[in-house]
C-alpha cells in the first residue's frame, strides 16, 4: 500500500517541508489553521457540551516575550487541547496585565522622572495616560509569538486589567468573599520600595538578592519615663525607624550600669561591648521579665514595648518569641505588638527622613554611613562596625 496521499488529500493538506523542524513547516501549519478556522471550529463543534473555561494568567505587553513564556504557554495549551479531546467546549480567553510597577517604571524612565513625588508633580492623569500607551508597546510581538508557538487563545476579545468592567468584576468577587466571611485583616512583613512608595511583590523582587557584608551598630534607645537608655544591637540599621518593640530574654540577666555620664540597660553577658577606658559601675541587676512594661523611645518619636527573646548565642543574635495574643509562633524579626503599635509605613519613613535626613532614593547600603553619622549627631549611636 502506498503512503502517498490521494489527490483530494493533497489539495486539502499541502505537503510539509522535508525537515520536520523547519520553520517553514510551522508557517504552513499556522496558515492552514487560520484559513480553515480550526481554533474557532474546535469550539463551535462542542456547542452544548460541558464548558471548561480557561482565563489566561495575563502577560504584560510592554515587555518582550521570552523563552520562559514558551514553556508556560505550552503547559496551558496542552491542558486546553486535552480537555477539548475529552469532549468539553473549551473557551480560552486571553488577557493583558496592564497594572503594576514594571509599567510605571518604564514610563518613568522614558519621561526622565523617578519616584512618587515626581509622578505627582508631572500629574496623575497624564502619567496614567502614558502608562496606558506603554502597556501596548510590544503587543504585535506577543501576537506573533502566540501564533508562532501554536498557542490557541482568543486574542480578539481579551480581558484587560485596566478596563473598568474588569476592575469592577474583581471588586465584586472580593465583596462575595467578604460576604462569606472569607476575608480577614492581618499584618505581614513585606519588602518596601521608598522610591515607588509601595510594598513589593515576590516577582517584583526577583533577582534582587545577593549575599553582602552588612554593618552592625549599637544604638541607644532612650527610656520614655526615666533618665536611662537601652543599649541595643542590630545588623540592619536602616530598619531602626520602623522598630516599635524591643526584645529581651525573659530569664536572662540584665544590668543597669553607669557609663560615663549616662545610665545604660543591657544584657550582663554583653558588658564587654562597653568602652574599657571609660569604665562602668553596675547599679542594679534584674531578669528580662522585670523590664516588661518599660517604654523604650523609638527613633521616630513613638513609644515602644518590650517583648521576650531567646538568645541563640553570646553575641546577641536572637530569635524572638512574642508573648502576645496576636503573635503565637516564633518569628525571626522584631514586629510591632498590638493594634495601636502599627503605623503606616509611609508615615514612618517620612518621619525618619525628617529626623535623620538621608538620600531617600539611595540603596540601603549606600546610606548606612550617612545614617550612622546622623545617629551619632543626634546622640543615639553608641558604636558601629561599618566595614
Amino acid at each position: 500500500m502506498s503512503n502517498e496521499p490521494s489527490g483530494d488529500r493533497k489539495a486539502i493538506y499541502p505537503a510539509l517541508a522535508r525537515k520536520f523542524h523547519d520553520a517553514r513547516s510551522e508557517e504552513l501549519i499556522s496558515d492552514f489553521w487560520k484559513k480553515d478556522g480550526t481554533f474557532r471550529r474546535s469550539i463551535a463543534i462542542r456547542e452544548g457540551a460541558p464548558d471548561w473555561v480557561f482565563y489566561e494568567g495575563p502577560p504584560t505587553a510592554n515587555g518582550m516575550p521570552g523563552v520562559h513564556h514558551v514553556m508556560a504557554r505550552l503547559c496551558k495549551d496542552i491542558m486546553c487541547r486535552y480537555k477539548t479531546m475529552t469532549g468539553h467546549r473549551v473557551l480560552r480567553k486571553a488577557g493583558w496585565d496592564t497594572h503594576g510597577l514594571p509599567v510605571e517604571r518604564s514610563v518613568e524612565k522614558n519621561l526622565g522622572i523617578r519616584g512618587a513625588e515626581a509622578i505627582l508633580a508631572y500629574g496623575l492623569e497624564p502619567f496614567n495616560a502614558k502608562c496606558r500607551e506603554s502597556v501596548w508597546a510590544c503587543k504585535t510581538d506577543w501576537d506573533e509569538f502566540t501564533e508562532r508557538v501554536g498557542y490557541w487563545v482568543d486574542l480578539d476579545d481579551p480581558y484587560i486589567t485596566y478596563d473598568d468592567k474588569y476592575i469592577e468584576s474583581v471588586w465584586w468577587i472580593l465583596s462575595r468573599f467578604h460576604a462569606e466571611g472569607l476575608l480577614y485583616k492581618g499584618h505581614k512583613v513585606v519588602p518596601y520600595c521608598p522610591v515607588c512608595a509601595t510594598p513589593l511583590s515576590s516577582h517584583e523582587m526577583a533577582n534582587s538578592y545577593r549575599e553582602v557584608d552588612d554593618p552592625s551598630i549599637f544604638v541607644r534607645l532612650r527610656a520614655v519615663d526615666a533618665e536611662e537608655s537601652f543599649l541595643t544591637w542590630t545588623t540592619t540599621p536602616w530598619t531602626l525607624p520602623s522598630n516599635v518593640a524591643l526584645a529581651v530574654g525573659e530569664d536572662f540577666d540584665y544590668v543597669r550600669v553607669r557609663h560615663g555620664d549616662e545610665v545604660l540597660i543591657l544584657a550582663e553577658a554583653r558588658l564587654s561591648v562597653l568602652d574599657e577606658e571609660g569604665g562602668y559601675a553596675i547599679l542594679d541587676r534584674c531578669k528580662g521579665r522585670d523590664l516588661l512594661g518599660l517604654s523604650p523611645g523609638c527613633l521616630v518619636g513613638m513609644e515602644g514595648a518590650v517583648a521576650f527573646v531567646d538568645f541563640s548565642d553570646g553575641k546577641g543574635r536572637a530569635r524572638t518569641i512574642f508573648e502576645s495574643e496576636e503573635i503565637e509562633k516564633p518569628v525571626d524579626f522584631l514586629v510591632p505588638l498590638g493594634e495601636d503599635a502599627f503605623a503606616a509605613v509611609d508615615d514612618v519613613v517620612m518621619r525618619c527622613l525628617q529626623t535623620y535626613p538621608t538620600d531617600r532614593y539611595a540603596n540601603a547600603r549606600e546610606v548606612k554611613a550617612a545614617f550612622y553619622a546622623a545617629l551619632q549627631e543626634a546622640g543615639d549611636a553608641a558604636d558601629a562596625d561599618l566595614s
